[in-house]
């Protein structure tokens, strides 16, 4: 693994860390805090212009959120 990879992969984590726990669809909240998901997701990806690592996992942990935001949608 580079450090390149290493980096990203770091980010891809503390990103995660910091949204795992996305509030149910259609709540007063849940706006507001998809806003400031996607707004942090694409600082990230800027970062690494759009390095093709941050943008895989990036897709991918972006779409396991939505997932676990469905999960505890009522």
């Amino acid at each position: 693994m580079t450090n390149t990879e290493l980096e990203i992969m770091l980010d891809a984590a503390t990103y995660l860390g910091a949204h795992s726990q996305p509030p149910p669809n259609g709540t007063d909240t849940a706006v507001d805090w998809w806003m400031d998901a996607a707004a942090d997701v694409g600082a990230i990806a800027a970062k690494w212009d759009n390095h093709p690592l941050a943008t895989a996992i990036l897709i991918a942990i972006y779409g396991y959120l939505e997932e676990k935001a469905k999960a505890v949608t009522p």
